[in-house]
Order: C-alpha cells, then structure tokens, then sequence
C-alpha cells in the first residue's frame, strides 16, 4: 500500500505532541474554573479534548481494521479496563464523602447523579436536571464533570460500528465523516438557538467536534485515508512526479 508525506505512526510510538495538547486543555479547563477572570475562554479546552479523542479513537479502528485484527469485544474490553476502574473509585469515594456532609434530600439527588455518572449519561442528567454549564447550583453537583466522559462513551458506542460497515462495504470513509459534520454542526447551530443546554451536553451537537479528529486521521495516516479521497489524490501526484523525473516511468506501491 502506499503512502502519504507524512508516515504511518506506530502503534507504540509515544506522542509527546498529543499529550502536551491534552496538558493545554486540561490546564486551561482548571485554570477557568479556579480563576474564571484570568482565563475567561478556558473551557475551550474541552473542544480540544473531544477533537484529540476523535483523532486518537479513528486512528486506532483503523488501524486495526487495516490489520484484520479488529474486534468489537477487544475494543470495548479496552475502554473498560482504562475507565472503569478510576470511575468506581470516584463514584466510591464521593459517596462516601456525601454521606458525611451531605444532608439527606442532597444526598439523595447525589445518589440520582451518581446513578447516571456510572451509566455514561451525566449529559443526559445535566440536561434534565440542571440550568446549564453556568448554572451556579452545578457547584453543588460533584460529579458534573463526567458529562464529558458521557458523551465520548455514547460515541464509541455507534463510532465503531459505523467504521466497521465502512471498511467492509469499501465506501470512501472521508465524504461520509464530511457528511456526518455538516450534519452535526447543522444541529449544533439549530439547538443553540433553541436550547443552550441541549447543545452544550449533547451528543449529537458535539460530534462534528469529534468528528473533526476523525476526519484529521484521515489526512494524516494512510490506512484510514486509502478508503477516502486522499489517497487517489496522492497517487496521482506521485505519478505525474515519477513521469517529470523519470521520462514517464510509472512507480508502483
């Protein structure tokens, strides 16, 4: 198979660039809800975040579709083993700490919260239960900011299986994630003006954002990008470069 300009990246090649975006966003996020006057556009860092998972989670489908080593239990096993774990002790631990400080009717909301915290749909709870990101009684909820986590686990949940039919029915995987933006940015607008809330929490208004990580892979790694437009493009220029320096000869990859 051929490839891009930029090579392909191991699987086990560490990349300090991702991590330092990943450290800017989480920074800038804890820095606006410290010193909200100092770093008033902090909570964009959450934008970033959900582009680095879209780019990340792509590339590692792909890839292993590309290998034939895809496996649907494989990946969800994966996710569990690297979040469960954290997330039974938080859930753990803040209950804990509510039933000693908190008063019952809290505590009891607390309990409603942590139910839909370990089920993946904190958005959803926020949504339902709350006046929005600026609401100043979201102070009293501890476990809001695992609305991000909601929305990325409600998002592998239909990512995998979208790539999966891609891949087999060989469809060019770059028009239809194109298409799947245009769609998702379309509601971001629409629902921005009909509910705030809806739009801030929600997965389907969130998803061109992930969505732009994965269109990112595709540009960047050749085994997502020889499903999509790139690669023909590629091919043909290397082609028309091969003939200007070598009197016609065509390269084969």
């Amino acid at each position: 198979m051929s490839s891009l300009i930029l090579p392909p990246i191991k699987p086990s090649h560490y990349r300090p660039d991702i991590d330092g975006l990943r450290a800017i966003a989480i920074v800038s996020v804890v820095i606006f809800h410290t010193f909200p006057t100092q770093l008033p556009g902090g909570f964009v860092g959450v934008d970033v975040f959900f582009v680095i998972s879209g780019y990340l989670i792509s590339t590692i489908i792909f890839r292993s579709l590309e290998k034939e080593s895809f496996s649907f239990l494989d990946f969800y096993a994966r996710r569990i083993r690297r979040i469960f774990p954290a997330l039974a002790f938080l859930l753990l631990g803040v209950i804990l700490l509510g039933s000693l400080f908190l008063t019952p009717e809290e505590f009891k909301n607390l309990g409603k919260q942590t139910i839909y915290g370990s089920a993946f749909g904190e958005n959803i709870f926020l949504i339902r239960h709350s006046g929005g990101y600026w609401d100043t009684a979201t102070e009293m909820k501890p476990l809001m900011h695992l609305w991000t986590l909601a929305v990325e686990e409600q998002y592998y949940i239909f990512y995998p299986l979208l790539c999966w039919i891609l891949w087999k029915v060989k469809k060019r995987v770059l028009p239809v994630l194109c298409v799947l933006w245009l769609v998702s940015f379309g509601f971001d607008l629409y629902q921005s003006q009909t509910s705030s809330i809806v739009a801030f929490f929600s997965l389907h208004t969130r998803f061109w954002e992930l969505c732009t990580g994965c269109i990112l892979a595709t540009l960047v790694n050749p085994s997502i990008s020889s499903k999509g437009l790139v690669q023909p493009i590629a091919s043909k220029l290397r082609e028309e470069r091969a003939r200007e320096l070598g009197g016609g000869v065509k390269l084969s990859y």
